[in-house]
């Protein structure tokens, strides 16, 4: 929840709540044409997904280490939080 708030601070609502497309920003209904889980390499957090032939995220092979933020999710979490970096 606590990157949501941070992404809606630098994307605004629409690139926040609408989990980059995936979700109606209003209903948070997941679209139809949302992507499904791909079925090997990185899960980024953001968007929902539909389901692959494996099922739902409890049935995604190594589920929660495949998990990631995007370049951009990560770059604009640091951005917000003024680093001074030396």
């Amino acid at each position: 929840m606590l990157l949501l708030a941070v992404l809606k601070a630098y994307g605004g609502t629409f690139y926040s709540y609408g989990h980059k497309g995936s979700v109606n920003t209003i209903t948070q209904n997941k679209k139809s044409n949302a992507p499904k889980f791909p079925l090997e390499g990185e899960i980024d957090i953001m968007p929902y997904y539909n389901d692959n032939i494996y099922g739902n995220e409890y049935y995604q092979h190594n589920y929660h280490k495949r998990r990631v933020a995007s370049q951009k999710d990560f770059l604009s979490l640091i951005w917000l939080t003024k680093l001074e970096l030396k």
